[in-house]
């Protein structure tokens, strides 16, 4: 495995994590302003809420945003499948193989 392929492989594996620190991350920034969120809600609404909750609550939202967005990306703008024709149309082997088998299926008919 030469050094592209090595920095490709690594490259992969943190995008998978930073997918996930993500969420992380706004956990524990959650954590932290939910003490300014709860004085906010107690001095303007009267609410009174645990930290807890408040980071439930914040945290839930963002992975049901996560799923929407994700969703609309799916059904609406097909980004997997554009993703991968642009991937396929930028590896060389991909795209000798499609024009081999191109030519086969052109004899045939």
């Amino acid at each position: 495995m030469n050094w592209r392929q090595s920095f490709a492989r690594w490259k992969y594996h943190y995008d998978l994590s930073a997918s996930f620190l993500g969420l992380v991350n706004f956990t524990l920034l959650s954590i932290t302003a939910s003490g300014p969120i709860s004085d906010f809600l107690t001095s303007r609404m009267g609410m009174s809420l645990d930290q807890y909750v408040i980071v439930g609550v914040l945290t839930l939202a963002l992975l049901v945003g996560f799923m929407l967005f994700g969703l609309f990306l799916d059904k609406v703008l097909h980004y997997w499948q554009n993703l991968s024709s642009i991937q396929n149309m930028k590896n060389p082997e991909i795209t000798e193989i499609l024009n081999n088998t191109r030519q086969i299926m052109a004899r045939q008919e």
